[in-house]
């Protein structure tokens, strides 16, 4: 018996029953996307004008905007006023233009960091909805990396040079994914990338290798060339200016740097499936197939390059979570492509219930409440009070793990801690014997009436001139601590011994 006109099949039940699921998977996708795009920056917001360090290598950013404000090289001989961290230059130079608005302190080099993360998401927008034409692919993506906010350090608006990188490497990805590819514009994002930080040669790098494999004619030079001749130049330039120094930081110290054995795998194990397992699914999804013919050799060597930066960061000493950011990118870059695929006429297809179904449940797996991330009246108070109090030592107080304290005082500003351990473990034992010289004799000829940590610090040394006070830095025992990165404060003060 034929089914009469107008009559439904058990079929087309199915079929509606799909579409409206997806409807429905969809339009919680646009609500989870739309709640940590929403949290990102209302953590940004809150936290922006925050004059203290959020993270404890925040401070001695300030101090390499401020030599350069000052006509100072960044690239000097160590020592315990001034050690620079082991990056290239361009984030500073960035910021500058922010000092004159919001005076010299975080705010100003914060406020680069969020107007990258800005860039950054739009560009990530772009990438999925030029390959996808779907708006809300699009927009889970981004949501999908503001997601990993915490997981990846709290980072994006800090004044770390991370998310300005990131943003000028997405722009350039999204230069060679336009219909008419514009290499030579790519490569010079690209060199630029690499002046705010040096990892981003390693992403880069199989990059330009796709370019050359798949463009055609002269054009599959422009990426490469257009790079090299930034990175060669630019290192040339600076390490002619500054007597080697410029090579020693970026390139030899970090080098140097140890192995730490437990990453190697966990950095798959833990930092990937414990954390974005269901966006690692999705990209695999993505990466296995061809969409509209497109050849995926950009989509592959953009995977070896941010996932390699990546690994390669986190396996070496030093490496926070931050160093997560390249992946994590790169994964809610094909989340998008994975959700995007196919047309309207195919998104009631098994597929596309796997795409919305596994973004869904990635979005739900790393919820975390913005609270926690956002500092309270209590850690300015404790903040002011602290700095009041170093202004009130007369000379010198040494701050090692946030030098910004002193600056905020109104004293002079000295080398950061974790400027010191980089040159200290940087493989060349002469630059690291000077380094220690200065800090001993500092200690030995008291040249700070007080040297305030936030835990042992150079202890033999340190116990030999100095004692320690018996006030604390911070009374308050709940107040103050870094809301990112590792979680310490300052507590000790030592004075001289009389």
């Amino acid at each position: 018996m034929q089914p009469t006109s107008g009559s439904s099949t058990p079929a087309d039940h199915l079929q509606r029953a799909g579409a409206w699921s997806l409807l429905a998977l969809r339009a919680l996708l646009c609500a989870a996307a739309a709640y940590y795009v929403g949290a990102y920056f209302y953590i940004a917001l809150s936290r922006w004008s925050y004059p203290y360090g959020l993270e404890w290598m925040e401070g001695g950013s300030v101090d390499h905007v401020a030599r350069i404000v000052a006509g100072h090289s960044v690239y000097v001989a160590p020592s315990i006023d001034f050690t620079p961290y082991i990056y290239t230059p361009l984030y500073y130079w960035v910021c500058i233009p922010f000092t004159w608005l919001f005076g010299l302190g975080l705010p100003a080099l914060r406020s680069v960091s969020l107007l990258a993360s800005i860039g950054l998401f739009s560009f990530l927008y772009l990438l999925v909805h030029g390959s996808t034409r779907d708006r809300l692919a699009a927009f889970c993506s981004v949501g999908m990396f503001a997601a990993t906010f915490v997981v990846g350090g709290a980072w994006l608006d800090l004044a770390r040079v991370d998310t300005l990188y990131l943003c000028l490497l997405l722009a350039g990805l999204w230069l060679l994914s336009r219909p008419t590819p514009r290499d030579a514009w790519a490569g010079l994002l690209f060199g630029l990338a690499f002046l705010v930080k040096q990892t981003a040669l390693m992403i880069v790098a199989p990059i330009c290798i796709a370019r050359f494999l798949s463009a055609r004619g002269w054009s599959r030079l422009h990426c490469g060339l257009v790079t090299s001749v930034v990175v060669v130049i630019s290192t040339a330039l600076f390490d002619h200016a500054t007597h080697g120094w410029f090579r020693y930081y970026v390139f030899d110290a970090p080098k140097a740097h140890n192995l730490e054995p437990k990453y190697v795998f966990g950095f798959w194990h833990d930092d990937i499936l414990g954390n974005v397992p269901f966006a690692a699914a999705l990209c695999l999804y993505a990466l296995s197939y061809a969409r509209e013919g497109k050849p995926l050799l950009l989509h592959w060597a953009a995977f070896l390059g941010f996932f390699g930066a990546a690994w390669a960061s986190r396996i070496h000493h030093g490496g926070w979570d931050n160093v997560l950011l390249p992946a994590f990118l790169f994964l809610a870059w094909m989340s998008g492509e994975a959700l995007g695929r196919g047309n309207a006429a195919t998104r009631s297809s098994p597929a596309a219930h796997f795409a919305a179904l596994s973004c869904l449940l990635q979005l739900g797996l790393l919820w975390y409440s913005p609270s926690a991330q956002i500092p309270t009246a209590v850690d300015r108070d404790a903040g002011a009070a602290l700095v009041r109090k170093i202004a009130a030592y007369e000379g010198r107080v040494m701050v090692p793990f946030h030098p910004e304290l002193a600056r905020l005082a109104g004293k002079p500003s000295n080398g950061q801690d974790m400027a010191f351990d980089d040159v200290l473990r940087g493989g060349d034992a002469e630059v690291a014997r000077k380094l220690r010289a200065s800090i001993i004799s500092a200690l030995a000829e008291k040249r700070f009436t007080a040297i305030i940590v936030d835990r042992d610090w150079w202890k033999p040394y340190i116990d030999r001139t100095y004692q320690r006070s018996s006030e604390l830095a911070i009374p308050n025992a709940n107040a103050f601590w870094m809301r990112t990165g590792w979680r310490i404060r300052p507590t000790d003060i030592y004075v001289p011994r009389k």
